[in-house]
């Protein structure tokens, strides 16, 4: 079985991306620290690798929007080895409480194992526990630091209300490493295309966390906005669609029925790519549904 946007959407052009080193990729993401310290699967990390070598196969240095990622920044850096990322969410993060945690230990909430465990096996973090103000932003942000294996080796600053956290990370496979920059902006995602914070044509890709697709008044205006923030040959990450939708074969499941939506809006000039479900079962190991929910993406190329 191939995994195809949906057939009525024909006037999108699509192919099906296949990685050229499959074994290759999966075995070094099992050697990766976010792996190794089980931050995530090793499929997911696969998977998001698999990406990489579309979206920036030379590895070079790389500017991404990140909407709505909240304290993921594993997804960014196996996704597009990215070294400049600027991350919209509608979540703050607040520098004294971040620093108050790192010194003093991490909360020890009855709820913060659950909200790992969810991470770890379903590939993202529960909004409620982003938004608990026991938990936070701030120790999910301190705990994907601690599994990507940076610890205590990263610069924390602040600057006309925006928090950026600086750190050295290697990307599997690569002998360098590269200074990562992430910048939290909290800004309420639905004036994104009224916003002067982000140049025309100035990000390598856009990556859009699931959670954010039922959230879009103006799918038409919301994508034509993101296609200007590309430089040309640029790729926006959709993670929002799924093979099929939850035991409904007509699609009309709210999840499905939004990812539809959202790619019927995709500006002209785009072209879709997917991997196929053959590729994710056989070579990454498992079933797509290993790869937890709202995982699976498509990367829509600005051509």
């Amino acid at each position: 079985m191939v995994i195809r946007p949906p057939e009525h959407l024909s006037r999108i052009e699509h192919r099906i991306f296949q990685p050229e080193r499959p074994q290759e990729i999966i075995a070094l993401a099992n050697e990766s620290a976010a792996v190794q310290n089980q931050l995530i699967s090793p499929e997911l990390a696969a998977y998001h690798m698999a990406w990489c070598e579309l979206v920036n196969s030379d590895h070079q240095d790389h500017k991404q929007l990140s909407i709505a990622g909240g304290p993921d920044l594993a997804t960014s850096l196996y996704t597009a080895d990215a070294t400049d990322v600027n991350v919209v969410d509608l979540a703050t993060v607040n520098k004294e409480r971040l620093e108050t945690i790192q010194h003093t230990g991490h909360v020890r909430d009855w709820k913060f194992s659950g909200t790992i465990n969810t991470r770890l096996f379903k590939g993202y973090y529960p909004e409620p526990s982003i938004r608990d103000p026991n938990i936070g932003m701030e120790s999910l942000l301190l705990h994907e630091l601690e599994k990507l294996g940076i610890a205590e080796k990263f610069n924390l600053t602040q600057n006309n209300g925006v928090i950026r956290i600086e750190f050295d990370w290697t990307y599997p496979g690569q002998k360098q490493a590269k200074t990562r920059r992430f910048s939290f902006h909290a800004l309420d995602l639905h004036n994104l295309p009224n916003t002067d914070l982000f140049p025309d044509a100035s990000v390598d890709s856009i990556i859009q966390k699931a959670g954010f697709q039922s959230r879009i008044s103006d799918n038409a205006r919301y994508l034509s906005w993101l296609k200007g923030r590309l430089v040309n040959g640029g790729h926006m990450l959709l993670d929002i669609l799924k093979p099929e939708p939850d035991g409904n074969p007509d699609g009309t499941d709210e999840h499905f029925a939004n990812a539809r939506k959202l790619l019927q809006a995709l500006p002209p000039g785009m072209r879709v790519q997917a991997l196929d479900k053959k590729s994710v079962q056989n070579i990454f190991q498992g079933d797509i549904a290993t790869l937890g929910y709202g995982s699976y993406m498509v990367v829509a190329e600005k051509k």
